[in-house]
């Protein structure tokens, strides 16, 4: 199973979005992380966020939990 996944939305003024998630890996928790990392991308520009701040913002987030999942508990 691939952890692939793509997502179209509409921002308003005739404006769309295509994005692409990629290097998740696969299997089932890839897919669902790359899912759930285009759905606040979606969320965060149908707010309004500037197209490279959200990206920015949703690489912030994917590293910081790629390091907390590094830690020792």
């Amino acid at each position: 199973m691939s952890g692939d996944s793509f997502s179209t939305v509409e921002l308003g003024n005739g404006t769309f979005a295509v994005a692409l998630s990629d290097g998740m890996g696969n299997g089932e928790r890839a897919r669902m992380e790359s899912s759930a990392a285009l759905n606040i991308l979606e969320q965060l520009l149908q707010s309004g966020m500037d197209e490279k701040l959200a990206i920015k913002s949703v690489n912030s987030v994917l590293m910081l939990r790629s390091l907390k999942r590094c830690m020792p508990q």
